[in-house]
Protein backbone atom coordinates (compact mmCIF):
# COMPACT_ATOMS: atom_id res chain seq x y z
CA UNK A 1 0.00 0.00 0.00
CA UNK A 2 1.80 2.90 -1.05
CA UNK A 3 1.44 6.25 1.43
CA UNK A 4 1.99 8.68 -1.52
CA UNK A 5 -1.54 10.58 -0.45
CA UNK A 6 -1.93 9.81 3.28
CA UNK A 7 -2.95 13.15 5.28
CA UNK A 8 -0.12 14.18 8.37
CA UNK A 9 -1.43 15.44 11.20
CA UNK A 10 0.56 17.55 12.92
CA UNK A 11 -1.98 19.18 15.17
CA UNK A 12 -3.42 22.27 12.65
CA UNK A 13 -4.05 22.58 9.68
CA UNK A 14 -3.70 19.15 7.46
CA UNK A 15 -0.80 18.90 5.09
CA UNK A 16 0.54 16.25 2.96
CA UNK A 17 3.08 13.63 1.57
CA UNK A 18 5.27 14.99 -1.05
CA UNK A 19 4.09 13.79 -4.05
CA UNK A 20 0.61 14.11 -2.99
CA UNK A 21 -2.09 15.75 -5.31
CA UNK A 22 -2.90 19.23 -4.48
CA UNK A 23 -6.01 20.14 -2.22
CA UNK A 24 -5.99 23.34 -4.43
CA UNK A 25 -5.39 24.40 -7.58
CA UNK A 26 -4.67 28.26 -8.97
CA UNK A 27 -4.92 29.16 -12.47
CA UNK A 28 -5.16 32.46 -14.45
CA UNK A 29 -8.56 33.57 -15.65
CA UNK A 30 -9.61 36.97 -17.81
CA UNK A 31 -12.89 38.05 -19.08
CA UNK A 32 -13.96 41.57 -20.25
CA UNK A 33 -11.00 41.76 -22.82
CA UNK A 34 -10.97 41.04 -26.72
CA UNK A 35 -8.97 38.60 -28.92
CA UNK A 36 -7.37 40.56 -31.08
CA UNK A 37 -4.47 40.41 -34.14
CA UNK A 38 -1.32 41.37 -33.06
CA UNK A 39 -0.02 42.84 -35.96
CA UNK A 40 3.79 42.86 -35.75
CA UNK A 41 3.83 39.20 -36.26
CA UNK A 42 0.32 38.21 -36.99
CA UNK A 43 -0.63 36.35 -33.39
CA UNK A 44 -3.42 36.52 -31.35
CA UNK A 45 -3.53 37.96 -28.05
CA UNK A 46 -5.87 39.20 -25.30
CA UNK A 47 -6.28 42.82 -24.77
CA UNK A 48 -7.98 44.65 -21.92
CA UNK A 49 -10.63 43.21 -19.19
CA UNK A 50 -9.68 42.20 -16.09
CA UNK A 51 -7.30 38.78 -15.28
CA UNK A 52 -7.26 37.42 -11.79
CA UNK A 53 -5.95 34.14 -10.13
CA UNK A 54 -7.75 31.99 -9.12
CA UNK A 55 -7.56 28.98 -6.51
CA UNK A 56 -10.20 26.19 -6.93
CA UNK A 57 -10.73 22.64 -4.62
CA UNK A 58 -9.57 19.45 -6.69
CA UNK A 59 -12.98 18.64 -6.22
CA UNK A 60 -15.14 21.47 -7.29
CA UNK A 61 -17.81 20.63 -9.81
CA UNK A 62 -18.36 22.53 -12.81
CA UNK A 63 -21.85 24.71 -11.34
CA UNK A 64 -19.55 25.49 -8.78
CA UNK A 65 -16.97 27.03 -10.56
CA UNK A 66 -18.90 28.85 -12.69
CA UNK A 67 -20.86 30.41 -9.83
CA UNK A 68 -17.21 30.60 -8.15
CA UNK A 69 -15.83 32.85 -11.45
CA UNK A 70 -19.26 34.34 -12.87
CA UNK A 71 -20.39 36.14 -9.11
CA UNK A 72 -19.56 39.72 -10.29
CA UNK A 73 -20.48 39.66 -14.16
CA UNK A 74 -23.95 39.77 -15.76
CA UNK A 75 -25.21 37.61 -18.38
CA UNK A 76 -24.38 33.79 -19.07
CA UNK A 77 -20.60 32.96 -19.85
CA UNK A 78 -18.58 30.39 -21.47
CA UNK A 79 -15.71 29.12 -19.75
CA UNK A 80 -12.47 28.00 -22.21
CA UNK A 81 -9.24 27.43 -21.52
CA UNK A 82 -5.53 27.35 -23.60
CA UNK A 83 -3.87 24.46 -23.97
CA UNK A 84 -0.22 24.77 -23.50
CA UNK A 85 1.39 24.28 -26.92
CA UNK A 86 -1.58 26.13 -28.68
CA UNK A 87 -2.71 29.75 -29.82
CA UNK A 88 -5.79 31.42 -28.52
CA UNK A 89 -7.72 30.16 -31.63
CA UNK A 90 -7.73 27.10 -30.38
CA UNK A 91 -9.21 27.20 -26.86
CA UNK A 92 -10.77 24.46 -25.31
CA UNK A 93 -14.57 25.17 -24.15
CA UNK A 94 -15.57 23.46 -20.38
CA UNK A 95 -19.07 22.39 -20.45
CA UNK A 96 -19.09 19.79 -17.89
CA UNK A 97 -17.53 17.97 -15.01
CA UNK A 98 -15.43 15.69 -17.21
CA UNK A 99 -14.45 19.01 -19.25
CA UNK A 100 -13.76 20.46 -15.78
CA UNK A 101 -11.66 17.03 -14.49
CA UNK A 102 -10.01 17.78 -18.44
CA UNK A 103 -9.01 21.28 -17.87
CA UNK A 104 -7.42 20.38 -13.83
CA UNK A 105 -5.23 17.94 -15.17
CA UNK A 106 -4.06 20.70 -18.07
CA UNK A 107 -3.43 22.52 -14.84
CA UNK A 108 -1.37 19.85 -13.50
CA UNK A 109 0.74 19.66 -16.45
CA UNK A 110 1.31 23.36 -16.09
CA UNK A 111 2.86 22.67 -13.03
CA UNK A 112 4.69 19.43 -14.03
CA UNK A 113 6.93 21.22 -16.60
CA UNK A 114 6.93 24.31 -14.76
CA UNK A 115 5.08 26.76 -17.23
CA UNK A 116 3.13 29.72 -16.67
CA UNK A 117 -0.11 29.28 -15.38
CA UNK A 118 -3.02 27.67 -16.89
CA UNK A 119 -4.76 30.76 -18.45
CA UNK A 120 -8.72 30.08 -18.56
CA UNK A 121 -11.16 32.84 -20.18
CA UNK A 122 -14.57 33.93 -19.82
CA UNK A 123 -16.89 35.31 -22.79
CA UNK A 124 -20.53 35.95 -23.38
CA UNK A 125 -22.40 32.94 -24.01
CA UNK A 126 -24.35 33.89 -26.43
CA UNK A 127 -22.88 34.09 -29.77
CA UNK A 128 -22.04 37.72 -32.08
CA UNK A 129 -24.70 37.93 -34.75
CA UNK A 130 -22.10 39.70 -36.56
CA UNK A 131 -20.04 36.04 -37.44
CA UNK A 132 -20.21 34.43 -40.67
CA UNK A 133 -21.03 31.03 -41.32
CA UNK A 134 -18.41 28.74 -42.03
CA UNK A 135 -18.76 28.31 -46.03
CA UNK A 136 -19.66 31.82 -46.19
CA UNK A 137 -16.27 32.41 -48.56
CA UNK A 138 -16.23 28.76 -50.65
CA UNK A 139 -12.75 27.66 -50.25
CA UNK A 140 -10.90 29.16 -47.13
CA UNK A 141 -9.24 32.40 -47.40
CA UNK A 142 -6.58 33.09 -45.20
CA UNK A 143 -7.58 36.60 -44.41
CA UNK A 144 -11.44 36.10 -43.68
CA UNK A 145 -10.60 33.20 -41.55
CA UNK A 146 -8.34 35.14 -39.55
CA UNK A 147 -10.52 37.77 -39.15
CA UNK A 148 -13.62 35.07 -38.44
CA UNK A 149 -10.89 33.84 -35.64
CA UNK A 150 -10.92 37.03 -33.82
CA UNK A 151 -14.70 37.94 -34.49
CA UNK A 152 -15.43 34.47 -32.84
CA UNK A 153 -15.11 36.19 -29.21
CA UNK A 154 -15.32 40.06 -29.90
CA UNK A 155 -18.78 41.07 -30.93
CA UNK A 156 -16.68 44.48 -31.57
CA UNK A 157 -13.75 43.25 -33.73
CA UNK A 158 -15.99 43.94 -36.75
CA UNK A 159 -16.77 47.98 -35.98
CA UNK A 160 -13.42 48.36 -34.65
CA UNK A 161 -11.25 47.52 -37.37
CA UNK A 162 -13.72 48.57 -40.29
CA UNK A 163 -13.80 44.88 -41.20
CA UNK A 164 -14.83 44.06 -44.41
CA UNK A 165 -17.39 40.96 -45.08
CA UNK A 166 -15.46 37.51 -45.64
CA UNK A 167 -17.42 36.80 -49.14
CA UNK A 168 -16.27 40.32 -50.18
CA UNK A 169 -12.96 39.52 -49.27
CA UNK A 170 -12.56 36.32 -50.67
CA UNK A 171 -13.79 37.23 -54.09
CA UNK A 172 -11.54 40.25 -54.08
CA UNK A 173 -8.62 37.71 -53.25
CA UNK A 174 -9.82 34.80 -55.81
CA UNK A 175 -10.37 37.56 -58.64
CA UNK A 176 -6.64 39.00 -57.93
CA UNK A 177 -5.21 35.39 -57.86
CA UNK A 178 -6.93 33.82 -61.44
CA UNK A 179 -5.15 33.56 -64.57
CA UNK A 180 -5.82 35.37 -67.23
CA UNK A 181 -7.58 33.58 -69.57
CA UNK A 182 -5.95 33.44 -73.04
CA UNK A 183 -7.01 36.20 -76.12
CA UNK A 184 -9.16 34.24 -78.89
CA UNK A 185 -12.78 33.11 -79.27
CA UNK A 186 -14.74 31.67 -76.96
CA UNK A 187 -14.40 27.82 -76.18
CA UNK A 188 -17.43 25.80 -77.63
CA UNK A 189 -19.65 23.06 -75.65
CA UNK A 190 -18.40 19.72 -76.28
CA UNK A 191 -21.06 17.41 -78.32
CA UNK A 192 -22.66 15.15 -76.56
CA UNK A 193 -22.12 11.53 -77.26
Amino acid sequence: MSTDSIPVSTGSAPSFVPGSPKIRLKFLCSHGGKILLRPSDGHLKYVGGETRVMSVPRDITFQELMKKLTHKIEGEMALKYQVMSEDLDALVSVKSDEDLRHMLDEIDRYENTGSPRLRAFLFPDKPSSNEQPNGACGPPCPRAMLHRRCQRHNPLYPKIHNYTQPSTLCSTARASHRPARPPGPPIAALPKL
